[in-house]
C-alpha cells in the first residue's frame, strides 16, 4: 500500500513542472480543521534556511476542508501567523501585499477550494484560488512570508511544520491526510469564482456611480429647490412689507372716514351723506381686515413650510446619527494597526438607499489611512443594511460622512451626541398612528429579511442531500442587539438547525428601535426552508 501511494505522489508531482512535493499536513485551530496544506520544491529539503534562500521554482498548495471559512476568520489566522513569523514593520509594501493577501476572499471559502502560492524567477510570486490569478508581486518576499507561517519559528505546530518538511515524515504519520488531500478536487460550481467575484465588483461599482450620480442630480435639485424657496422667502417677505403698508393705509383711511361718518352726523347732514360716509368706512375697514387676514395666512403658510423644512432635516440627521451609531458598535482596533502604532481620526463617507441597503463607498480620508480605513469600511459593511428611511425622507438614498477616532489609549471612541430637536419640531408627533405602524412594520420585515438573507446552505447539508424546513423565535432588545435565538421546529439535521442560529449570530445586531416605541423587546418568527 505504501509503494501504491509513494508512486501516487510521484505521479501527481508531474503537474507541478520542476517541482517536487516537500511535504504534506492539515492545518487546525481549535480543533477545527481549515485545509490541508503541500509545499513543493525543485528536491527534498529539510533546511528552513536553504529553502527560503533558493530561488528556484517553489509552490504552496492549499485545500480546503473546511465547510467554512469565512472571509473574517482567514484574515484573522493568516494575519496571526504572518505576524508571528516575520517582521511586518521593516517593509511596508510587503505589509501592503499582505494585508491585501489577507482580504481577497469576497465570500466563504468551501470545501474542495484550493488556494496555490507559487514562485518563479521569471514570474515572481502569483496568487490562485481555483486556477484563477488574484494577484502577482515581483520578486519572492511576498512568497517568503507565507511560506514563513509554515516552516518559521512559530508555526501553527511542529507536527504541521515537520511534516511539511518531510515527505517520508507526512507518509508514516498522517497518510490519511494524504489521501484526502489527492481526492479533493475543485468543485465544478467554484471553478470561476474569481471572475464571478470580479464581476459583482464591476456591477457594484456601476451601481455606486449611478448612485452618485442620481445624489448628484437629488442634491442639485434640492440646491435649486432651496434658491427657489428662498427667492420665494424674500418675494414674501416683500409683499408682507407691502401689505403691511397697505393695511396701515387701509387703517388710517378707515380713520379718516370715522371721523367723516362723525361730523355728517353731528353736522346734521342730510341721511344720504351720512349713509355715503358710513359706508366708506365700513369698506375701508373690511380692505383693513383682509389684509391682516391675508398676512396671517401667509405668516401661517410660512411657518408650516419652514416647520416642513426643519422637520425633514432634522429627520434626516437623525437617521444619519443612528447609522453612525450602528457602524460604531462593529468597529474593532485592527491588531496589525496597534503592532504598527498606528492611531487618528479616519474619514468614510457612504451612500445608503431609502430601503437602507449600502449603495456604496465614496470615500475614505486620508488615503494612506490602510488597516484603519479598511476596518472602517468593513464595519460600515457589516452594519448594513441600515433602517428603512423615515416617513418624512423621501428622498432615493442619503450621504452619510461618519468620522471615526482611532487611539492607543485604552478608551471606547464616543458616538457623537445625538442632534437635538428644532424648537417645535416633533418627528413623533408628525405621524400618524397609521404611518407609526407602518414604519414599525417595516422594521420587523426588515430584521426578518436581514437574518433570511444572511442563512446560507452548509456545505456539507448539500453534499448529503440533506433539506428541513427549520423555524426560530429571535429576541431583539430595544437598541438592535439580540438577547436569544431559540429554536421552535428542528429538522433532523443538526446542522441545518445551528445554521439558523450562526446566521443571526453573524449579523450580530441591528438597528434599534424608532424612539417613539416604548417596548424594550420584541420577538420575531422565522422559518426558512432548506431545499436542494
Amino acid at each position: 500500500m505504501r509503494i501504491i501511494i509513494v508512486l501516487t505522489l510521484m505521479f501527481t508531482s508531474l503537474a507541478y513542472a520542476q517541482t517536487y512535493r516537500n511535504g504534506v499536513s492539515a492545518y487546525d485551530q481549535l480543533n477545527k480543521e481549515y485545509y490541508i496544506g503541500a509545499l513543493y520544491l525543485p528536491e527534498q529539503q529539510q533546511d528552513r534556511a536553504q529553502i527560503l534562500a533558493d530561488t528556484r521554482p517553489q509552490k504552496m498548495v492549499l485545500k480546503v476542508t473546511a465547510s467554512r471559512w469565512s472571509p473574517r476568520k482567514f484574515e484573522q489566522l493568516w494575519r496571526q501567523d504572518l505576524a508571528l513569523n516575520n517582521n511586518l514593520g521593516a517593509d511596508a509594501n510587503l505589509t501592503n501585499q499582505l494585508i491585501e493577501f489577507t482580504r481577497f476572499p469576497k465570500e466563504n471559502l468551501t470545501t474542495g477550494d484550493e488556494l496555490v502560492f507559487s514562485y518563479t524567477s521569471k514570474s515572481g510570486t502569483e496568487v490562485l484560488l481555483n486556477k484563477e490569478v488574484i494577484f502577482q508581486s515581483q520578486g519572492k518576499k511576498l512568497f517568503n512570508a507565507l511560506l514563513r507561517t509554515w516552516i518559521g519559528d512559530v508555526p501553527n505546530s511542529q507536527i504541521f511544520q515537520s511534516q511539511i518538511l518531510s515527505l517520508e515524515g507526512s507518509l508514516a504519520t498522517a497518510p490519511d491526510v494524504i489521501q484526502r488531500f489527492e481526492s479533493s478536487a475543485i468543485p465544478v460550481a467554484r471553478q470561476q469564482l474569481v471572475t464571478n467575484w470580479k464581476s459583482v465588483e464591476t456591477q457594484a461599482r456601476l451601481a455606486l456611480a449611478k448612485a452618485e450620480q442620481e445624489l448628484k442630480i437629488q442634491l442639485q435639485r434640492e440646491a435649486e429647490a432651496e434658491k427657489k424657496a428662498e427667492e420665494a422667502r424674500k418675494k414674501a417677505e416683500a409683499e408682507k412689507k407691502q401689505r403691511e403698508e397697505e393695511r396701515k393705509k387701509a387703517l388710517a383711511l378707515a380713520e379718516q372716514r370715522k371721523k367723516e361718518a362723525e361730523q355728517a352726523k353731528s353736522g346734521n347732514t342730510d341721511e344720504q351723506a351720512v349713509a355715503a360716509a358710513l359706508a366708506a368706512q365700513k369698506a375701508a375697514e373690511e380692505k383693513a381686515a383682509a389684509l391682516a387676514k391675508a398676512q396671517k395666512e401667509q405668516e401661517e403658510a410660512q411657518r408650516q413650510a419652514e416647520l416642513a423644512r426643519l422637520t425633514k432635516q432634522y429627520a434626516q440627521e437623525l437617521y444619519q446619527w443612528g447609522v453612525v451609531r450602528d457602524v460604531y458598535k462593529r468597529v474593532s482596533y485592527p491588531e496589525w494597526a496597534r503592532q504598527f502604532n498606528q492611531e487618528g481620526i479616519v474619514t468614510i463617507e457612504f451612500i445608503v438607499g431609502n430601503q437602507g441597503q449600502l449603495l456604496g463607498v465614496t470615500s475614505i480620508s486620508p488615503a494612506d489611512s490602510g488597516l484603519l480605513g479598511q476596518e472602517l469600511k468593513d464595519a460600515v459593511t457589516r452594519a448594513a443594511p441600515f433602517n428603512a428611511f423615515p416617513v418624512q425622507l423621501n428622498d432615493k438614498q442619503l450621504r452619510v460622512v461618519l468620522d471615526y477616532e482611532f487611539t492607543l489609549e485604552e478608551r471606547v471612541a464616543q458616538v457623537p451626541p445625538e442632534p437635538k430637536a428644532p424648537e417645535g419640531v416633533d418627528i413623533n408627533g408628525e405621524l400618524t398612528s397609521v404611518q407609526k405602524a407602518v414604519q414599525w412594520a417595516k422594521y420587523k420585515d426588515q430584521v426578518i429579511a436581514q437574518i433570511e438573507s444572511s442563512i446560507e446552505y452548509p456545505f456539507w447539508a448539500k453534499d448529503l442531500k440533506q433539506e428541513g424546513t427549520v423555524a426560530a423565535e429571535i429576541t431583539v432588545l430595544a437598541d438592535g442587539s439580540v438577547k436569544s435565538v431559540k429554536i421552535t421546529k428542528r429538522t433532523r439535521h443538526s446542522i441545518l438547525n445551528q445554521e439558523v442560529e450562526l446566521a443571526v449570530d453573524r449579523i450580530g445586531s441591528f438597528g434599534a428601535f424608532p424612539d417613539w416605541i416604548e417596548d424594550q423587546s420584541i420577538t420575531l418568527e422565522i422559518e426558512h426552508t432548506f431545499k436542494l
